[in-house]
């Protein structure tokens, strides 16, 4: 019988990078458990995450990133899942891509990175 966490470290990020949902990952990081709780702040799982999901930024996003992984991260699901409730309601307003630009100019701008600003805007975000 397999049991999670292992308690060794890199099979366990693993392991949560293999959850699909990002809300089946949240409800797993959400179990009152130590060592769950550290992955969960482990900026490594939302890069590597943010990698998986978003291949063709992440080269660029990581180049440029000044803040944390894990709140970027987060606050783009967060937006996400605002823009795809608005999205069903109103489908011919924008694409899946134009809402993750939107989210990622936003805090970039709240982060003060003009560089990434700037690229989300020749983007034609």
């Amino acid at each position: 019988m397999n049991t999670f966490p292992t308690g060794i470290k890199d099979l366990d990020l693993q392991l949560l990078s293999t959850i699909g949902s990002d809300r089946d990952l949240l409800n797993t990081l959400s179990v009152k458990n130590k060592t769950i709780l550290k992955y969960a702040n482990d900026e490594s799982l939302w890069r590597n995450r943010f990698k998986q999901k978003y291949p063709q930024d992440f080269d660029y996003v990581r180049s440029i990133l000044t803040g944390s992984w894990k709140k970027f991260y987060l606050s783009l699901i967060t937006y996400l899942e605002g823009g795809i409730n608005y999205l069903k309601k109103f489908p011919q307003a924008t694409s899946k891509h134009l809402i993750i630009y939107d989210k990622a100019m936003q805090l970039a701008a709240e982060d003060n990175n003009f560089d990434l600003v700037n690229y989300f805007f020749f983007k034609g975000v």
